[in-house]
């Protein structure tokens, strides 16, 4: 008959460490090596240092009840877990923290103990603290506070330990190879990282022409009347210019973009006339400019015309220098102010965790609470989605057009059957010139 757990007697209770900052590597190590008859642990963030130091103790690691387990959380170094799996197989384990509990604009539920028990035949030996197995928290980069303590094997504390490490434990999975790209998108994601580049506040411009430019560098000359297109042009903003055949762009009608000239530059100059009503300034000269295009009201389709130094009454003249041809197939556009890129987090059952307080519950997403309970759903796989809003005429770029990157869809490497690729918001247009001069509040490009 297996005798029950006895009082929490403790013995040799030391304080890591009173100057704050230290390197504890031998005391670590002195604490791994008393592990006779297992090492448990679980320890939120590991790098390459980490590694370095398991692997010293990589027969204790072995020894049949051992494990070692690490979150899926920057900057754990999953290549560093994955060498640590190798030398010893079927006892590294990867905790992929869950997709909710969310608080909000902190993060998502993760497994943050630093926790390592070792078993002897009849003692333990705990160590709990705030040590990560990074070279940071080992060598004494940082001030770092833990205990060590050594107790009776069948004590409650340690039981109590044994409860918690298996708690973590049955939470994560066996760290499989085969699975370390699912690992690393799942890592980008709750890092906010992302396959897509994005440029924000873009001013886009289409423009039909009958002798398009054909090499760059070269100016365009806007004589601007609508003062409501004023907040789309100020200094230094990039730009892309889209040049289409005469009679090709219609209001309701999407662009042809295979017929289209794409073009990259930034706007250089800015000036508010004499005849601006709001911010009335001076009229500017610009000789030599190589091509102009005037739009005086908010529904004729813009025109992109050569030069003729004639002059006009406008009430803002802007100067966009253009530097390179752009392949039109590397961007899409969005003119929500959110970001279009958004993680996809595929999630098993879900699990009630324990209830909290309401002036507490309100920091956390909605999905995270349910009957004032927090809920835990564990986090399976990631993909990314894109989510445009734009108008009817031009949000289909072909970027757009072209099939999802596989490299984004991990775990069966397939995109799951009731999720799009991309998302389209159309929004409604106030004017039939806004869906051909318009400020992208996102420009995104795939990733090298």
């Amino acid at each position: 008959m297996t005798a029950g757990p006895t009082r929490n007697t403790i013995a040799k209770l030391r304080f890591l460490n009173p100057s704050g900052a230290k390197n504890v590597r031998s005391d670590l190590d002195d604490v791994l090596n008393s592990a006779t008859e297992s090492l448990q642990s679980a320890v939120c963030f590991f790098t390459e240092p980490g590694r370095l130091i398991l692997s010293r103790h990589q027969q204790q690691l072995n020894l049949p009840d051992s494990y070692f387990i690490a979150s899926v959380s920057r900057p754990t170094n999953l290549d560093a877990l994955a060498r640590l799996h190798y030398t010893a197989p079927g006892h590294v384990y990867i905790h992929l923290g869950g997709t909710t509990p969310e608080e909000k604009k902190v993060g998502r539920s993760l497994m943050h103990s630093k926790l390592f028990l070792a078993e002897g035949l009849d003692h333990c030996r705990a160590w709990v603290g705030s040590h990560n197995l990074t070279g940071m928290a080992i060598a004494g980069g940082n001030f770092e506070a833990g205990v060590v303590f050594e107790a009776e094997k069948n004590s409650q504390v340690i039981q109590d330990v044994k409860s918690h490490l298996e708690a973590c434990r049955i939470t994560a999975e066996k760290f499989d190879p085969a699975e370390l790209n699912r690992y690393r998108e799942i890592q980008k994601s709750k890092a906010s990282d992302s396959e897509w580049d994005t440029e924000k506040d873009v001013l886009i411009l289409h423009a039909e022409a009958e002798a398009p430019p054909r090499e760059s560098p070269f100016t365009v000359h806007l004589h601007l009347f609508p003062v409501e297109l004023d907040a789309c042009f100020r200094m230094e903003r990039s730009v892309r210019l889209f040049v289409h055949p005469p009679g090709s762009l219609r209001s309701g009608s999407p662009v042809d973009y295979d017929r289209a000239e794409a073009w990259k530059g930034e706007i250089t100059a800015v000036v508010r006339t004499e005849r601006h009503p709001n911010h009335r300034g001076t009229r500017g000269n610009f000789p030599g400019a190589d091509f102009e295009v005037t739009i005086r009201d908010l529904q004729t389709i813009p025109k992109l015309m050569r030069d003729d130094g004639s002059k006009t009454s406008a009430l803002t003249q802007v100067i966009m220098r253009i530097e390179e041809r752009l392949e039109n197939d590397k961007e899409a556009y969005s003119t929500s102010s959110k970001s279009p890129v958004t993680n996809e987090i595929e999630f098993s059952s879900p699990l009630e965790m324990h209830q909290v307080e309401k002036e507490i519950a309100k920091y956390f997403t909605p999905e995270s609470i349910d009957n004032g309970k927090l809920v835990y759903r564990p986090a399976l796989k990631v993909y990314q989605r894109l989510s445009l809003e734009g108008y009817e005429e031009t949000m289909m770029t072909k970027l757009s057009q072209k099939p999802p990157q596989r490299k984004l869809f991990q775990a069966e490497d397939e995109l799951p059957d009731e999720v799009e690729p991309i998302r389209y918001l159309v929004r409604p247009t106030e004017n039939e010139i806004e869906p051909f001069l318009f400020l992208s509040r996102h420009v995104i490009r795939e990733r090298d």
